[in-house]
């Protein structure tokens, strides 16, 4: 997300309808608790992965929820069919490995889009032959799909990662990280976009004296469970601004040591194009010894109106059930912003609600932005185009 700095576009009662007093009761019913999980895998990884694949079974199996372990070499169709098959009931499913993708063309931009597979029913055009698809029937996710790629030993300590977060050897606190930099400082400010209800505390740092380098590094040691960054990107970098210019966060910066945090929301364009090598979404999975899941967009734009996703997870739901919930609602309306949207890691990962909460608070019908910020604020957008390295 990449803004004309100096902007300030604030509407006279953003307060009021974002405070996180203003709850209004939405009395629409979730689906239950995911049910089961088809992992797909790369078929020249199956034998390396099979063991990690067997403790991932295990330990699901202990929560309830049954795992179906395919080998797969077959072509996006192919596997889009399969998904069709397993589309009705409350299911989700994962990729492993290089698996297939598609890619879309939408306001100059060529990007891949997993809505090809979550909503399997949906048919794809390519209006001009140049094997890119352009247009889509209506869109409904009716089975999530996430993914995870890498080595096979990266793999394979992702595998333990999720095994120690399962088992209690890996916590977090039970604090929330927003961290709003440059353009979007003044947007909402205060506002917790419902990430309230997902950790007890929520930590904002989104004044242009806050938002620096040093304490986004900082930060990310901080043992939050859950961070939601909107921070301007590409594929391999952050763009952090400092003293009227930015300073880079790069893919390499992440490891063990750098990063101690578990679930991201990442509003940073094309962080998660995980068909980029060293892409940030994917490094933040497999080259941190804490990061679970991830959330973002391949493209422009990322999760600009998160309560129904902050609402959905608040519940003790999935990764993948907030993604389905909030797309279906939410993010369904607006392919410009959300047709890139992707969920990365085991998508059956329950990062909970508040501890401190007592009840869960319904906000998903607080006042989101209006069409005119969405189209300003996209209209203003930029890409960085450096080079990975």
């Amino acid at each position: 997300m990449y803004m004309v700095k100096g902007f300030f576009f604030l509407f006279a009662l953003s307060s009021l309808f974002f405070s996180c007093s203003m709850l209004i009761l939405d009395s629409t019913e979730l689906n239950t608790p995911v049910e089961s999980v088809t992992v797909f895998v790369e078929a020249s990884r199956y034998d390396a992965l099979n063991s990690a694949l067997e403790m991932y079974k295990a330990d699901l199996f202990e929560e309830g929820t049954e795992v179906t372990v395919s080998s797969w070499s077959g072509d996006e169709e192919a596997l889009r069919e399969k998904l069709l098959d397993l589309s009705e009931g409350n299911h989700t499913a994962w990729f492993i490995g290089d698996m297939p993708y598609v890619n879309y063309s939408l306001g100059g931009e060529v990007f891949p889009t997993d809505l090809y597979f979550s909503s399997p029913a949906t048919s794809w055009s390519d209006a001009d032959g140049d094997g890119v698809y352009d247009g889509h029937s209506s869109l409904l996710i009716t089975i999530p799909i996430s993914r995870i790629s890498g080595t096979d030993e990266e793999i394979g300590l992702y595998f333990d990662k999720i095994h120690r977060y399962r088992t209690g050897e890996l916590t977090f606190d039970d604090r929330a990280l927003l961290f709003k930099d440059d353009d979007w400082s003044d947007y909402r400010r205060g506002s917790t976009f419902g990430a309230d209800q997902v950790a007890g505390d929520v930590v904002i740092l989104e004044s242009l004296d806050q938002s620096t380098f040093p304490s986004y590094e900082n930060n990310l040691q901080g043992r939050f469970k859950y961070l939601y960054q909107w921070i301007h990107a590409n594929p391999y970098a952050l763009y952090v601004s400092e003293n009227g210019s930015y300073t880079l966060f790069r893919y390499y910066a992440i490891s063990d040591d750098s990063v101690d945090v578990g679930f991201l929301n990442m509003f940073n364009c094309q962080g998660a194009r995980y068909t980029v090598a060293n892409n940030l979404a994917m490094t933040y999975l497999v080259d941190s010894d804490t990061a679970l899941a991830v959330t973002g967009s391949t493209k422009k734009g990322g999760n600009f109106e998160p309560l129904e996703f902050h609402r959905v997870l608040s519940l003790g739901r999935s990764w993948s059930e907030a993604y389905r919930q909030w797309y279906n609602k939410v993010g369904v309306h607006d392919d410009m912003w959300y047709l890139g949207m992707v969920i990365l890691g085991d998508p059956a990962l329950i990062p909970g609600g508040a501890e401190s909460k007592g009840e869960r608070a319904d906000f998903s019908r607080l006042i989101g932005p209006s069409a005119e910020e969405k189209d300003y604020y996209y209209n203003l957008m930029s890409d960085f185009t450096e080079p990975e390295s």
